[in-house]
Parts: structure tokens; sequence; C-alpha cells
């Protein structure tokens, strides 16, 4: 009797936890028994049609062959053939990041404003699954606003402004984000007038009668709430007075006037 054949075909690549089908074909008289080995392990098969596909799921790359076929004649052969199953893995990464206020993933694109775990499938170069992972922190920043009118100045984090505008101030949060605070700040501008005056013995200014020289100071408040100044300077000058005491006989004569009774002129 002719010897019996097992030709062994297939192969495949494929990842890790997937299954493929080999295919032997039997010469001989059926039924036939025979050993299929990945190289490890061998198991024992028996069947009746000289086609066969077997199923297969390794977990590492394997070369499978037929060491043994026996047909029903008892006569035996070694079968021929191989099939290769090359086994990828998946892979995976993962990824521990703080950040402030957001974060921009690169892998899958998304901006993320809130902590969480975040997860982005793909396929790797081998064809299989990759899984990214993103273990994220998000810390927020302590932003601020304030509105202030002030008179002339205003003074704030050791600066003081003069002019109407927004202002920001940056500090590090005890995350290590930046926190902005703003002043929204409007200045009212105080109207201040000087005048100089110079007058004879008493001047009389915002119902206040001056007799000395002096700087003086009147204050009041403006449609804007601010202090509005008025100073004057004034120089009081004195007036030069004399008295004399005269007795004469009938008429006097002063400064070319005659008088001719008594008086004070």
């Amino acid at each position: 009797n002719a010897l019996p054949t097992a030709t062994l075909s297939g192969g495949a690549t494929l990842c890790y936890g997937d299954s493929t089908q080999l295919q032997i074909q039997f010469t001989g008289a059926a039924p036939w028994t025979y050993q299929l080995s990945d190289g490890t392990n061998t198991t024992t098969y028996t069947t009746a049609v000289p086609t066969v596909s077997i199923w297969v799921k390794p977990d590492s790359t394997k070369t499978y062959m037929i060491p043994f076929v026996q047909d029903n004649n008892t006569c035996s052969n070694e079968g021929d053939g191989a099939a290769v199953v090359t086994v990828n893995y998946q892979t995976q990464t993962s990824t521990t990041v703080a950040s402030c206020n957001n974060y921009y993933w690169l892998q899958n694109q998304s901006t993320y404003t809130t902590s969480g775990v975040y997860t982005y499938t793909s396929l790797n170069t081998a064809g299989c699954l990759n899984t990214d992972t993103l273990n994220l922190t998000v810390n927020y920043s302590n932003n601020t606003s304030t509105t202030q009118t002030s008179c002339n100045t205003y003074d704030w984090n050791n600066v003081t402004y003069t002019t109407t505008g927004t202002y920001y101030h940056y500090t590090t949060g005890a995350t290590g984000c930046v926190d902005t605070a703003t002043l929204n700040l409007t200045i009212n501008y105080s109207n201040n007038t000087s005048t100089t005056q110079t007058s004879c013995n008493t001047y009389d200014w915002n119902n206040v009668t001056y007799t000395t020289s002096g700087t003086y100071y009147h204050y009041t408040t403006g449609a804007t709430g601010c202090a509005d100044t008025a100073t004057l300077e004034l120089t009081i000058n004195y007036s030069n007075n004399t008295s004399s005491t005269q007795t004469s006989c009938n008429t006097y004569d002063w400064n070319n006037v005659t008088y001719t009774t008594s008086g004070t002129y």
C-alpha cells in the first residue's frame, strides 16, 4: 500500500487573542490519525474526510507541522508542509499630566477642561490594538476682577495709577497656575485753581475777611466727588494813618483847605 500523506497549509499574521484556520489535505485509506505540533505541544486527531480545517489560537508566534499521520491500513508517514502563525501584540501607554485650566491631548486632538482618566484606541504599527491612557489633573487659575473709582491717583499692588484704564496683576497660585487680578479703574481729577491778589488792609474771599498776607485754601467737592482746592496767594498792604491835634484862632489851613469851625477832619 502507498504511504498516506498529510499536507499542511495556511499560516497567518494575527493579533494576540485572535484565531486562524490551518488546512490539511490527506491521501491514503480513511480514516486518518494524525498529530499537529506547534513546536511545543502536540495534539492527536482523527478524521474520516480527506480535507480538514483546524482553528488555532496561539499566544506567541508558532510554526505548525504534522510529525505523524497513519491511515486505515496502519501505514504511517510524516506530514508535508509547515504553517507559520505570527502573533503580534496589543500595546498600551499611560501618561500622567497636571495642567492649568485645560489640556490638549495630541493623541486624539481633544481639549479637556476637567480632571479624569481618558482613553484613546488606535492601531499600532503591527495592526493590533493600541490603547493610550491619559491620567489628567486640571487645576484652575483664580481670576478676580475689581472695579474702582478714585480721585487723582490709585494705589494697587504697589503701583500708583494716574489714568483711567484696565490693569492686570499676575501671580502664581498654590497649584502652580497663573492667577490674574483685573482692575477696571476710573480716575477723576480734582479742579485746583490758584489766585494771586494784592489788597489794602483787608481782603474778602469766600466769606472770610483776611487782614494779613499769606497763602489760604478753600476746599469744595466737585461734581465727580473729588476735593477741589482753590488757593489764594494774598499780599496785604497797609494804609499809613496819622493824627494831629491843632488849636487855632478864627481859621486853620490844612492840605489846601481853610477850616473855620472846630471838628475832626
